[in-house]
């Protein structure tokens, strides 16, 4: 009798919201404790870090989360993106910190995995690696969006598609933007357009064009790189008669990229503006992320870092291993919590005779770190979580 007003008792207890708010708290915990230790297992793939460096990292990685407004989790999943690409674990995080940084400045990219791409394809087709050319990417793209009025990851992705042909006519970044912008312009789509830009590089420099004196020639003397050519095309275009004017878009762009090319010079202005705007971004993203983590967003994506990181800090405690191991099964859970009152009593009460309330038969002998035997059900209000076979 004894025993049943006690479960009772307990019963009562259970059905309370802060009860059921603590569970689902503890559930939420586990939860993110699981999605880190996913990001953790991808980056293993990719690297050769001991257990020990994992821990290393994560503590960084949190810290980073905090400084760009990401979770724990976000910068691994970054950091393994770069040393998937041959990066080492330093350079990786500092291009991580700059790949997560895009994600916050432009509205259309929400994942790690595509701006890192993007800096890896546009550092490879330029052939430098540097941090502070991954910083450059960043600014200028930034400013250039918003002087040409080009979405981010429009303006991204074209950057992507043309920088090895660009870096291979001995075109600068900043240039390169500039050009996109007026191809885009004229275009109205940057597959297209990048595509279109790529064939021309090549065949001005397979074929150089220069004016001397006001005459169309053959380029003599010292070569000079696509875009003087193109600006120097640019400056006496209007100046051409139209026969003349298709010569030179024909000879620059051929039969499917003339029309690209003639655009692209009654375009320049913009070109123009828009590699200024370029050449004078230093410091753009930065400003922008700022305004990001100041902004309610990202006060709520540090408020999720803060979250995850207390997460794993609960699970690496022991307090959860507690409440599990007091979860017996039936009368004997219930029973087995009444004598194992410790200061923690009163809280291993509650989630002991949660676990015994759903009919557990045994008890799940998880250790620390391997509270992922649970299975996670919905929430239905009375069933909070049933525990896996182990």
């Amino acid at each position: 009798m004894a025993n049943n007003n006690l479960i009772d008792e307990l019963s009562g207890i259970l059905n309370t919201s802060a009860v059921k708010k603590t569970i689902t708290a503890l559930k939420s915990a586990i939860n993110n404790v699981k999605i880190l230790d996913n990001s953790l297992t991808e980056l293993s793939k990719v690297s050769k870090l001991s257990s020990k460096e994992l821990e290393k990292l994560t503590a960084k990685a949190y810290t980073l989360g905090e400084a760009v407004g990401k979770t724990g989790s976000q910068v691994i999943d970054a950091v393994t993106q770069f040393m998937r690409a041959g990066y080492d674990l330093e350079k990786s995080m500092t291009l991580a910190k700059n790949a997560l940084k895009m994600t916050n400045i432009a509205e259309d990219i929400d994942s790690a995995s595509i701006s890192a791409q993007y800096l890896i394809s546009i550092m490879k087709g330029y052939g430098d690696t540097s941090d502070q050319f991954a910083e450059k990417i960043l600014d200028s793209i930034n400013e250039v969006s918003k002087t040409g009025n080009i979405d981010f990851s429009v303006l991204a992705d074209g950057a992507k598609e043309l920088s090895a042909a660009a870096g291979k006519a001995g075109i600068s970044f900043d240039e390169m933007l500039g050009i996109l912008a007026g191809g885009y312009e004229a275009l109205g789509d940057m597959k297209t357009a990048a595509s279109g830009l790529a064939d021309i590089f090549s065949r001005l420099q397979s074929a150089p064009l220069m004016f001397s004196d006001g005459n169309l020639s053959g380029q003599t003397g010292e070569l000079k790189s696509v875009y003087e050519t193109l600006n120097d095309l640019n400056s006496v275009w209007n100046t051409l008669n139209d026969t003349t004017k298709e010569y030179v878009a024909q000879t620059a762009g051929g039969t499917q990229q003339s029309a690209l090319f003639s655009e692209l010079m009654n375009n320049w202005d913009l070109v123009e503006k828009s590699v200024q705007s370029a050449t004078n971004s230093m410091g753009s993203a930065e400003a922008e992320n700022r305004t990001y983590l100041d902004s309610m967003n990202g006060k709520l994506a540090q408020f999720e870092n803060a979250v995850e990181q207390l997460s794993t800090t609960l699970m690496s405690s022991g307090i959860v291993k507690f409440f599990v191991d007091l979860g017996t099964g039936g009368v004997n859970a219930l029973n087995g919590i009444v004598n194992a009152i410790t200061p923690l009593g009163t809280l291993g009460a509650i989630a002991g005779g949660i676990l015994g309330s759903q009919n557990i038969g045994k008890t799940c002998k998880c250790t620390v770190s391997e509270y992922y035997c649970f299975e996670y059900a919905p929430y239905d209000g009375d069933i909070l979580f049933n525990a896996g076979s182990v």
